[in-house]
This record gives structure tokens, sequence and C-alpha cells, in this order.
């Protein structure tokens, strides 16, 4: 059920074997989840989640993902997926083939190879993988109970 209410897109453009699209989307999708869940985690009443809303409103996904590892929802290791997701956006939104690779690691292309070799590193990784991690980081999200004041978690 999550898939199809967070992911059908990613869903579609890995079938369609357009990685580059789909790490677009799971990279809006995390921020945009977090945007609309990570307030809750954060305060106890209404209005206190509509002021830390639009306190995070232009935060981007490794920003609130810190946020969610400091609260103990994510760990470091999710929190290295999230910033090796952000690379890989950076670099796809900017056409930044270096930066690409980097987040890849694989190696650099030479700098006269086509356009079309390098983009077609980027289709031949398996998104599959990152978008089963990136499903599973909402649900860790969403799993997490509330602690309450003075049980070693964050006050109201």
């Amino acid at each position: 059920a999550l898939i199809e209410i967070y992911f059908p897109r990613t869903v579609q453009l890995i079938a369609l074997g357009s990685n580059a699209l789909a790490y677009i989307e799971l990279y809006a999708v995390l921020e945009f989840f977090l945007l609309s869940f990570l307030p809750e985690k954060l305060a106890k009443h209404d209005s206190a989640h509509r002021i830390i809303g639009k306190q995070i409103e232009r935060k981007n996904l490794p920003e609130l993902a810190e946020a969610a590892r400091e609260l103990g929802l994510w760990t470091a290791d999710d929190f290295a997926f999230i910033k090796r997701l952000a690379r890989i956006r950076n670099a796809l939104a900017h056409r930044n083939y270096d930066l690409l690779h980097k987040a890849l690691g694989s190696p650099s292309l030479d700098s006269f190879e086509f356009s079309e070799e390098r983009d077609k590193r980027i289709e031949r990784r398996g998104a599959s993988s990152d978008l089963a991690t990136a499903l599973r980081l909402i649900i860790k999200f969403t799993r997490h109970k509330r602690k309450k004041e003075g049980e070693n978690g964050v006050g109201d």
C-alpha cells in the first residue's frame, strides 16, 4: 500500500528504465514525506506542528534527515543513504557527470565520451534496491512511537 501511496511514479520510471528520473523522484518523495510528518514527531500540539512546519519548509532532504537521525527515527546508515541519494540527485539535476560517477562509486568517464554513454551509466544502475531502502525508511519513520517526556526522548 505504501508503494501505491508514495512511489507509484518511481515504480513506473524504474519499469520504463528511466533510473535517472527515478532517483530524482525518490529524493522528492522522501523530502515531501519528512516535510509532512516531521513536525508531528517534534511537537505535540497542532499549533506547534504548524510553527515547526513553517520553520522547516525550506530545508532540503539531508537537513530533514539529520533531524530524523537525531530524534532516533533513523540510524547513521539511513542518513548515509540519504546523503548518497542527495549527491546522485544533485549530480543529475545539474548534469554534473563527474559528481554523478563519484556518487555512484564508478570510474570517471573520459571527457571525450559522448553524453549518451554517460547517461547509460545511471540507467544501468539498479534503482529498485534504492526504492526498497526508501520504502524501509518510511516504514521505520511511521512505526516509531513518540517517547514521553522523561523517557530519554525529546520533550514537547
